[in-house]
C-alpha cells in the first residue's frame, strides 16, 4: 500500500471513468457527483484519483470545445495512470467503455469496485508499471490475444483459467501460447491473488 506518511512516496494514478454526458445538466451533475465520490474513495484508499469528471465540471467547458477534444484529452490522461477504475453505472457510456477497452489494450489494471482497488493497492509499489511488457501482447495472433486477455483477467483475480477454447474455433496451440504469456506477464508484473 502507498505510504501516505512519506512525502517522497508516489501513489499510484487511478483514473475513475464513468458516464459524464446526460440529456439535462441536472443530469450531468449526478454523474459528476457519482465520479467525485468514487475519486474520493479511491483517496481514501490510498491512490492519486485522476478524475476528469472534476477537471471538466464547470458548464462552460461544454462551449469551449467540441466533444471529440474532451476524449482524445482523456484518453490521454488515462495512458499516464497505473490503473482504472470503473464508476458505477459506467456501463450507459460509451466514452467510459472507450476508456476501459483503451485500458484493457494497455494492459491497465481494472477495477470495478473500491475492495478490488484496496486489494491491489495493498501490493503496490512505484514504478512497477509494465513498461515494454504491455506490447508483448501484440506478438500474438487475435486468437491467443483474445484468450490471454481472459486469462490474464482470471488471473489477476486469482480464479483458475481453465479451457477457453471450449465451443469455440480457437485452436489448442493459440490457447497454450496465450496462457504461457499471461503467466510470464502475470510473474513480470508481481500479480497477486490476494
Amino acid at each position: 500500500m502507498t505510504d501516505t506518511t512519506n512525502p517522497n512516496t508516489t501513489p499510484p494514478l487511478v483514473y475513475c471513468a464513468g458516464r459524464f454526458s446526460a440529456p439535462t445538466r441536472e443530469g450531468v451533475e449526478e454523474n459528476i457527483k457519482r465520479a467525485v465520490g468514487t475519486a474520493l474513495d479511491a483517496a481514501a484508499a490510498g491512490a492519486f484519483p485522476c478524475c476528469p469528471h472534476s477537471n471538466t465540471a464547470h458548464p462552460k467547458f461544454e462551449e469551449l470545445q467540441p466533444y471529440p477534444f474532451w476524449i482524445a484529452g482523456t484518453l490521454e490522461l488515462l495512458r499516464r495512470c497505473d490503473a482504472i477504475l470503473m464508476v458505477p453505472g459506467w456501463e450507459g457510456s460509451s466514452g467510459a467503455r472507450g476508456e476501459l477497452a483503451e485500458a484493457i489494450e494497455l494492459c491497465m489494471p481494472v477495477f470495478y469496485d473500491i475492495d478490488e482497488l484496496q486489494r491491489w493497492l495493498r501490493n503496490w509499489q512505484p514504478n512497477q508499471s509494465p513498461g515494454p511488457l504491455i506490447h508483448l501482447h501484440r506478438r500474438l495472433g487475435p486468437n491467443a490475444q483474445r484468450i490471454l486477455l481472459r486469462v490474464a483477467q482470471r488471473l489477476a483475480a486469482g480464479t483458475e483459467y481453465g479451457d477457453f477454447t471450449q465451443g469455440k474455433d480457437w485452436d489448442r496451440e493459440a490457447q497454450e501460447e496465450a496462457i504461457d504469456m499471461a503467466v510470464y506477464l502475470a510473474a513480470k508484473l508481481e500479480v497477486s491473488r490476494a
